[in-house]
């Protein structure tokens, strides 16, 4: 062989008017007729085919230009943009599309440490994980008949972070399943499941996936990451633990936590007030309220913020003051109380009781009923009547408006406070008589007095 005198020629040349097909199967030909001892099967074919058809296609392209157009960078993108404007057959354009999609999935393999992967004749970069997570998740296995069976195997989940640009996937031993769009990668060191389509796992299987990383990782999920679908989605898993379920509940919502409570909208009012997030029923899913229930995470308003309910008070601690042992105090207050009572809400029945139960409660009030606590008020609060009419007065309406409204901190009670304020001023005003007999001495239980008090129970009935 003359190495002075070397023929040269360029493969994806061809003269004026020839068919591209036809000149391609001649020149792959050729090309295989040179390589018998390396496999060729249909897929190498196939490349073949669609690379040199392309050289044909695209003019001044060399041979050498070839391997590019399956790289990855600026170059390579722009080499190949370049060559499509001059590819007219639908299958060529089809096929770079798979090129080009090929290539970018193929930067997405996590290779394992311990074995060099190269792509193009470059090195993928080695991956550290931020945690391998045991877990025991659904697989398949063939039962060497061809055939692929479910079961459910312990293995290990290698957790990474996404390289900037990623999505976040689903990865089978290194290799990318599905985006996910979690906060990591999670990479299965064993088959993926895959659903009927073979294009995506199972929702309970990546629920699965979720829950065991989010137990070993919930100290680095953040604040922004506890409200994303894939937090939540793990912390409606009933394999979520106790301790990543909750540190997730207080990044979403903070610390301060209670459930509203139905009966007590004064305590979610309270709670409110105190800094704390009260959980509706849409704040957690299904799945999280049965979680929470599980592990007792939360207590509800009304337990963590008690309030005085205005039909409370009688209890098996309470013992009821008889009429007839009432002090002269405890008269002149009851009589005045009534007499008020039939001008503001048409009757008020008048009781006073020693209730250690609910020391702390001064009265309540229920159904046209005001109950007085001697146990909290003290014999003082009876004797006085009527020179501390002012603080009977107060006590009076803060009960009285529970007629309209039970929540002490709602518009409506206000409101409340405020109409029967204005009305006792204005019969202070017009009836100046109700509250100069508020200084005489109750005189029995007879007569005027005692109809007067009939009048009041059947009213308030």
């Amino acid at each position: 062989m003359d190495r002075d005198y070397i023929l040269r020629f360029n493969l994806l040349e061809m003269e004026p008017g020839q068919d591209v097909g036809k000149v391609a199967d001649d020149r792959v030909s050729a090309l295989r007729a040179q390589y018998t001892r390396t496999s060729w099967g249909p897929e190498i074919q196939r490349h073949m085919d669609c690379l040199i058809q392309t050289g044909l296609s695209v003019p001044g392209m060399r041979i050498a230009d070839l391997p590019t157009l399956y790289e990855k960078h600026y170059q390579a993108e722009k080499m190949r943009d370049r060559a499509l404007v001059h590819v007219e057959n639908p299958e060529l354009v089809r096929y770079w599309a798979e090129i080009k999609e090929c290539v970018k999935t193929t930067q997405l393999f996590i290779p394992p440490e311990q074995i060099v992967t190269t792509i193009n004749g470059k090195k993928l970069p080695v991956r550290k994980p931020i945690a391998s997570v045991e877990a025991t998740l659904a697989t398949e296995f063939e039962n060497g008949q061809g055939q692929y069976r479910r079961t459910r195997r312990a293995t290990v989940i290698h957790v990474y972070e996404p390289l900037p640009a990623e999505e976040a996937s689903l990865y089978e031993m290194g290799l990318p399943v599905v985006e996910t769009g979690d906060r990591w990668h999670y990479d299965i060191q064993q088959r993926v499941p895959l659903n009927a389509d073979r294009d995506n796992v199972q929702p309970s299987f990546l629920r699965d996936v979720r829950a065991a990383v989010v137990n070993a990782l919930s100290d680095k999920v953040g604040e922004e990451d506890a409200a994303e679908p894939w937090a939540r989605d793990a912390t409606q898993s009933s394999r979520i633990e106790k301790q990543a379920f909750e540190r997730v509940m207080h990044k979403r919502h903070g610390r301060k936590l209670v459930v509203r409570s139905v009966n007590d909208a004064e305590a979610n009012h309270v709670a409110a007030a105190h800094g704390y997030e009260v959980l509706a029923g849409g704040a957690l899913t299904g799945d999280e309220w049965r979680n929470a229930k599980r592990f007792e995470s939360f207590q509800a308003a009304s337990r963590a913020f008690p309030t005085d309910s205005p039909t409370s008070g009688s209890g098996s601690k309470s013992t009821t003051i008889p009429e007839e042992k009432w002090t002269p105090g405890m008269r002149r207050l009851a009589e005045y109380v009534e007499r008020i009572g039939r001008e503001l809400v048409g009757g008020l029945v008048v009781r006073i009781v020693r209730d250690s139960g609910n020391r702390r409660f001064s009265a309540w009030y229920s159904q046209k009923e005001i109950t007085f606590n001697l146990q909290r008020l003290g014999h003082r609060f009876f004797n006085d009547f009527p020179a501390n009419l002012e603080r009977v007065n107060s006590l009076l309406l803060h009960e009285i408006a529970h007629e309209r409204e039970s929540d002490h901190l709602s518009d409506r009670y206000h409101s409340a406070i405020c109409d029967f304020g204005a009305t006792l001023t204005q019969l202070a005003l017009d009836k100046s008589k109700l509250f100069r007999g508020a200084a005489a001495g109750r005189q029995g239980r007879s007569g005027r007095s005692q109809g007067g008090r009939g009048e009041a129970r059947e009213a308030g009935r």
